[in-house]
């Protein structure tokens, strides 16, 4: 190689560094708006195929976008809240004075009500140390939990203004969405140039397909769960319904977070029994129309990875990053894997390696 060529490559790679540095506090904020932009991609250019200007399609997507957010705003965005705070002041307004008090609890009544006529029937059985203990740690479970949901409000009224920037960053980078991709693909050697218009094809399959029905099954399985809970008269439903949704994600641990999340409801409410087994039920339902219908129609196929390394994906995840990490590691390693795998066919393919 010659030596002006080496001294361009090292200015050029001192120029990437610093350029990383410089905006490295705005790296995620053009990560994210990439995203948002290469997901609605599709929907721009089908419209350019019936006719319409691409600003004229970017406009018209928007305001299909901000009628969505307008209709959550106005009616879904309260309900969830409504219902957030409900379940805090169900929590923390079981004392006459306001301030909580764990033995008062609708369930907890019934429980220890249930231990005391058993104890009556069989006295030679102690059951009490053994009760206490399980109610001591369901306890600090309860107690802890209005504040991890005034955690987690917090964290997510900094995620809607960071997105709140994405469709500005994301209609400069849709309007000159092909200005972008020619000027990326003149960058690549013309003996890599075929490799890289495979790659970015199959990119398209692995990635882009799967997130926007990633999306869609999220949508679908939190309005299916609030039917349900609904229809059976659970309290909450919408909530529980939404975080359902967003847990079912989580492969193998979603579902059962949803499981819970709706059990905790019926037992916080003072509900009888019987809709701990008609609520279990009915989220199983939900589960069995994802498995079934949902999944196969909108992911169109299994993930091909093993659910030995998808639980350990999971648990790496939940360690690395909470709960952030369980709900994103698997599709994230998904892609990867597949992309990796991608790769390394079409290098062969190529004679490259």
């Amino acid at each position: 190689m010659k030596i002006p060529r080496i001294v361009f490559f090292i200015l050029l790679s001192l120029v990437v560094i610093a350029g990383v540095f410089f905006y490295q506090t705005v790296i995620r904020y053009i990560v994210v708006a990439t995203i948002f932009a290469y997901i609605l991609n599709p929907v721009i250019v089908f419209l350019e195929g019936k006719g319409l200007s691409r600003v004229k399609s970017i406009v018209l997507v928007y305001i299909c976008l901000a009628m969505i957010i307008g209709w959550s705003i106005y009616f879904l965005i309260p309900v969830l809240i409504e219902q957030a705070s409900s379940v805090i002041n169900a929590i923390k307004g079981t004392s006459e004075t306001g301030a909580f008090d764990f033995d008062k609890l609708p369930f907890i009544i019934k429980i220890r009500e249930t231990i005391a006529n058993v104890q009556a029937m069989i006295p030679m059985f102690d059951m009490a140390p053994i009760i206490e203990q399980a109610t001591n740690l369901l306890k600090r479970f309860v107690v802890n939990a209005p504040q991890l949901l005034v955690d987690y409000s917090a964290n997510v009224f900094k995620a809607f203004s960071f997105i709140a920037t994405m469709p500005i960053m994301g209609f400069f980078l849709l309007k000159d969405w092909h200005k972008f991709k020619k000027t990326l693909l003149s960058l690549i050697p013309n003996k890599y140039l075929e490799l890289t218009m495979h790659l970015t094809e199959k990119i398209d399959q692995i990635a882009g397909k799967y997130l926007r029905a990633l999306l869609v099954e999220i949508v679908i399985i939190s309005m299916l769960s609030s039917i349900v809970l609904t229809i059976i008269g659970i309290k909450y439903s919408v909530l529980i319904g939404t975080l359902a949704g967003i847990a079912n994600v989580i492969p193998y641990l979603g579902p059962w977070m949803g499981i819970i999340f709706a059990v905790l409801s019926v037992l916080i409410t003072g509900k009888e029994a019987i809709f701990i087994l008609i609520t279990i039920l009915g989220m199983w339902f939900v589960q069995i129309i994802d498995n079934n219908f949902v999944y196969p129609i909108v992911i169109g196929k299994n993930t091909e990875m093993h659910p030995l390394v998808i639980l350990l994906t999971v648990m790496a995840g939940g360690w690395a990053f909470g709960l952030t990490g369980m709900l994103l590691s698997v599709p994230v390693v998904y892609l990867i894997y597949g992309l990796v795998r991608e790769l390394y066919k079409q290098l062969k393919e190529f004679e490259i390696i």
